[in-house]
């Protein structure tokens, strides 16, 4: 069977193995979730040739029948290994950008924003960036409902609502530090979508109700923390009076904290 030579002793037997696979398909492509999950296992290799192969086999598949091959992909990324979970979201993120609108048709682009969706409530910060930017190329994102999934996407991952570093158990400063981390990796990507129509209510709120409030440790996370603050609060039109009033007060009595003395003995004017 040509899928059990792919784990044959042989490189060059596994390498053509892996490279005649796609061709199974193409009068069956039922056969193409299990051999894109095949292939996808197959990552695990630390052969740069034979790693090169079985993208391109993927490659092809994908071009073949692409919600199949999303599908495999899509089942190691859930359930494999660390090392092929990793190179698994690295092959959907440099080869899917490329692909045009023939193959990431809109019931394709669905179907891949449902699979990270289910994703992303277990991944790496760096995991987390990466597909938020993979789905920001998508034409979804650039339509208003799309562009709100992706802002709630980062909020539930935010775990906006929620005491910094609660999750941590012990609240101590290096889980705070995490937490917080964490947070404005989330609201640096949710930034390029807020608008009159995706509202930022929601962070500004969490920032000065979770955050700001004594939490920050530095002055260097005070300020990040202020920074976004100001470019997420155009977009918060609906905050509440009672918030915004809340936040004015905090972010200007943390600003007075931040501005450095004047210089001792000088004279100033009126």
């Amino acid at each position: 069977r040509p899928v059990g030579l792919c784990e044959d002793a042989d490189v060059a037997i596994r390498k053509q193995a892996i490279k005649d696979l796609p061709s199974f398909c193409k009068d069956s492509k039922e056969y193409v979730p299990k051999i894109a999950d095949v292939l996808a296992q197959l990552l695990l290799t630390e052969d740069h040739t034979e790693l090169l192969v079985i993208q391109h086999s993927l490659v092809t598949l994908v071009k073949l029948d692409a919600r199949g091959t999303l599908g495999g992909v899509f089942s190691q990324v859930v359930a494999g290994e660390d090392l092929v979970r990793e190179r698994a979201i690295k092959f959907l993120c440099a080869k899917l950008p490329s692909m045009g609108a023939e193959v990431l048709t809109k019931e394709v682009e669905e179907f891949l924003f449902q699979e990270c969706c289910k994703v992303m409530q277990d991944v790496t910060g760096q995991e987390f960036t990466s597909l938020m930017q993979l789905l920001s190329g998508l034409k979804l994102a650039k339509t208003i409902p799309g562009q709100q999934a992706l802002v709630d996407l980062a909020a539930e991952q935010a775990d906006l609502g929620k005491p910094l570093g609660e999750s941590g158990g012990a609240g101590d400063a290096s889980s705070r530090t995490e937490a917080l981390a964490k947070l404005v990796q989330c609201i640096r990507q949710a930034l390029p979508y807020f608008s009159p129509y995706v509202s930022s209510a929601k962070f500004v709120a969490h920032l000065c109700q979770q955050v700001l409030p004594g939490q920050v440790t530095t002055d260097a996370e005070t300020l990040e923390i202020l920074k976004l603050l100001a470019e997420m609060a155009p977009f918060a039109a609906n905050l509440s009076a009672e918030d915004l009033q809340t936040c004015l007060k905090l972010v200007f009595d943390k600003l007075l904290e931040l501005m450095p003395l004047p210089p001792a003995g000088e004279e100033t004017e009126n």
